[in-house]
């Protein structure tokens, strides 16, 4: 063997078996790094889904919150309505009028307060400003009416209830309404 075969042989073995070393360590290492990028993606998925769960979730229960906030809104306005409408129908037990409009407007009230953290601070505020309203109506109505039956109003404050509910309240609703469609991912006609 010539001294060039021994020099290539001396350098060839060595340089073969490094590499191969380094070749299965390195199918290694990647076998490695595989599994664990598998078991972050096995992780990362699972924790996708969980907080879709919890996130669906959380949605469900402020549309059901926005939901009932709303009827309750609407129901207490349909009943001090009822209750200081002007023009009254005779034979109607006033007292009763004024047990079914404030016991509307305190269901809404104690439902909107133990619910209002699933709503944002400013639309707390306008289904507050609202409820404020919606009272201030009722203590004007009573401050007159506080008998059992309607009587003739001399002060002025049965009519300024009756403009309250009929020409306050309806904007602060609508524009909730729509603040709630907004929430809620539900836009009328011709919006996008």
């Amino acid at each position: 063997m010539s001294i060039w075969e021994q020099v290539a042989i001396l350098i060839f073995t060595p340089t073969a078996t490094i590499a191969a070393v380094v070749y299965f360590l390195r199918k290694m290492f990647d076998r490695g790094l595989q599994r664990d990028l598998e078991r972050y993606r096995a992780n990362l998925k699972r924790e996708d889904i969980e907080h879709q769960i919890k996130y669906s979730l959380i949605h469900e229960r402020k549309a059901e919150v926005i939901a009932n906030v709303y009827a309750g809104l609407v129901k207490a306005k349909r009943k001090m309505a009822q209750l200081v409408f002007i023009f009254q129908p005779g034979g109607q037990n006033l007292r009763q009028k004024k047990q079914d409009a404030a016991d509307a407007y305190n269901n809404i009230d104690d439902y909107f307060n133990e619910h209002r953290l699933y709503l944002d601070r400013v639309t707390a505020d306008k289904v507050e400003s609202i409820l404020i309203k919606i009272k201030e109506a009722f203590i004007d109505f009573d401050t007159v009416q506080n008998g059992d039956d309607y009587k003739h109003d001399t002060t002025g404050f049965w009519r300024q209830a009756s403009d309250q509910i009929k020409n306050e309240i309806p904007p602060l609703l609508e524009e909730l309404e729509s603040e709630f469609r907004t929430i809620l991912g539900v836009h009328g006609e011709g919006k996008p």
